[in-house]
């Protein structure tokens, strides 16, 4: 149990390897889906719109998920940061 009583030293680790693991299996996926030949018709300007929206939406959210796991592990301020967190 002192591994987990020391959750602080491993959990920035731990988020951002998960996060990367998704990453190396989710991005594939897409650019597959993405270039995937549908017949006659060629990808329109609109998919290729939302595909760089999520890109920058995947480059978003480990921004955010490591800030939000900086501010619980040093919760030295519950009134203020518990906004902050949410």
């Amino acid at each position: 149990m002192d591994f987990i009583a020391h959750w602080k030293n491993w959990i920035r680790p731990l988020a951002l390897f998960l996060y990367f693991i998704l990453m190396m299996i989710a991005i594939p996926l897409c650019v597959v889906e993405l270039t995937k030949d549908q017949g006659d018709k060629k990808t329109d300007t609109h998919v290729k719109a939302w595909f760089t929206g999520g890109v920058f939406v995947l480059m978003a959210v480990p921004i955010s998920l490591y800030e939000i796991i900086l501010h619980v592990i040093n919760y030295t301020q519950p009134y203020l940061q518990k906004y902050i967190i949410r």
